[in-house]
């Protein structure tokens, strides 16, 4: 069964501006044995080890890119891992900045940890490693470096495909786990390689959590994997519409879209919506920006219209994830610049949200919901009704593996309803769209913020 993690991001980058506090100007000497544990952990964060200059080039600007608000300058890096000699000791702020680049709030927070946590600092001032009894119980929450190590045991102790089943918490802690090593932005061989040996887990982690902001690096490595090995017409839908976004994404031509995409993917309770909508969305997509004419379009969206009207009975088996349909036909149809589809899609969604009762609403998928029908909202030129849902739009309180995507989607809406801060706004999608790449949906983002605003 195929489904999408979906939710909107807790990227630190789409906060408000920060002012930073003046720091006390604390030093710590380089050659400290803490220092060297933190340097470790950096590298675990970064799925990387820095041997090379070039290496704190790439690990300055990821800082960066995850919180503006703190950076570390290469220099300074080059020096904390050694690659340059150097005597200076390093400021408090320096260290506050790479402890919560692994997840702590502060050096001294991260340093207090090392002490009780899974990797302690011994009396000696090295590392000392738990058990792996000890290292097992440890894990609770996913805390600096510890997201890979309960992913480990994860799939150690799901890897018998017969016995294989998730409660709703395991679930959760998982796809925090997944989050966290999806927004270094490099994938761990080594992980890879561990839950490949059992396809079924690979093939769970792949549909439950498509690479979508990764689709120009590790993503489409990932994608081709399960594709050459999945046996079923709905996962080859799936695998194929997942790498025929990656290339719209960054600007690829529609002949080679079309080609890895495939047919039109039928309408059907055999095929996962969400699996259907990217598929028909890039069809629709394709065929709207080449004025194509003829039964071919009128086709498609008589059949997506009709489906937005009556997901559920469609989907009975699905039931709530029908939404993700609704979701992607809208994001599609705007792109698409059609009114109709777009009318009916928003209706579609309003009608999902009413039939959902408050208990068992999910924060993050209500968060994907609100931006799309906010941009339904942009897009029909009704300007109140989507400024109300940038009001109801907590976005530093998700997070998803989508977080990247999603973010360039609300900073082009954001450059139309925020118009005193529109600079910042456009700033972050062209963050954003480095850090993925995808000048394609940026340039189509653009053009829809020039013929909405």
């Amino acid at each position: 069964m195929i489904q999408n993690e979906g939710g909107v991001p807790k990227q630190v980058i789409l906060r408000k501006p920060y002012v930073l506090p003046t720091l006390p100007m604390t030093r710590v000497p380089p050659s400290e044995p803490i220092l060297s544990l933190l340097a470790k952990h950096v590298c675990d964060v970064a799925g990387f080890a820095v041997t090379v200059n070039g290496d704190c080039d790439v690990l300055a600007k990821e800082i960066k890119s995850m919180d503006p608000r703190f950076s570390v300058s290469n220099t300074t890096l080059r020096r904390f891992f050694g690659l340059v000699p150097s005597k200076s000791q390093f400021t408090l702020a320096t260290l506050n900045t790479l402890a919560r680049y692994v997840g702590a709030t502060s050096f001294e927070s991260w340093k207090a940890e090392q002490v009780s946590g899974p990797t302690r600092i011994g009396v000696s001032g090295h590392q000392d490693e738990l058990s792996p009894a000890q290292r097992e119980t440890s894990i609770k929450s996913f805390g600096p470096g510890e997201d890979r190590q309960a992913i480990l045991a994860w799939i150690e102790k799901h890897r018998d495909p017969k016995s294989f089943s998730l409660t709703t918490g395991e679930f959760d802690t998982l796809r925090k786990g997944m989050v966290k090593l999806y927004e270094r932005g490099t994938l761990d061989i080594s992980l890879w390689y561990a839950l490949s040996k059992y396809p079924h887990l690979r093939d769970f982690i792949v549909e439950k959590f498509p690479p979508i902001d990764y689709m120009n690096t590790f993503g489409s490595s990932m994608i081709e994997e399960y594709l050459d090995t999945c046996n079923s017409r709905p996962q080859r839908i799936f695998g194929r519409s997942v790498l025929g976004f990656g290339m719209f994404a960054v600007d690829a031509n529609w002949p080679s879209i079309v080609e890895v995409m495939g047919k039109v993917a039928p309408i059907n309770s055999q095929v996962h919506p969400y699996a259907i909508s990217r598929n028909l969305g890039l069809w629709l997509a394709m065929l709207s920006e080449q004025d194509a004419e003829g039964d071919m379009l009128v086709s498609l969206r008589q059949d997506l219209i009709k489906a937005l009207k009556e997901p559920h009975k469609i989907w009975p088996i699905w039931g709530v994830q029908t939404c993700y349909f609704q979701a992607n036909v809208s994001e599609w149809a705007v792109l698409a610049h059609d009114e109709e589809l777009v009318r009916e899609s928003d209706k579609s969604i309003s009608r999902f949200r009413k039939s959902q009762d408050l208990y068992h609403r999910n924060a993050s998928l209500e968060a994907v919901l609100d931006l799309r029908q906010m941009w339904n909202a942009i897009f029909l030129g009704n300007r109140k009704r989507a400024q109300r849902f940038v009001k109801r739009i907590h976005w530093d309180d998700t997070r998803s593996v989508e977080g990247r995507t999603l973010g360039m989607w609300y900073h082009a809406s954001n450059m139309i309803l925020d118009a005193q801060r529109c600079q910042l706004h456009q700033a972050n999608l062209g963050l954003l769209k480095t850090l993925t790449s995808y000048k394609g949906l940026e340039r189509r983002l653009l053009a829809l913020v020039d013929k909405c605003g």
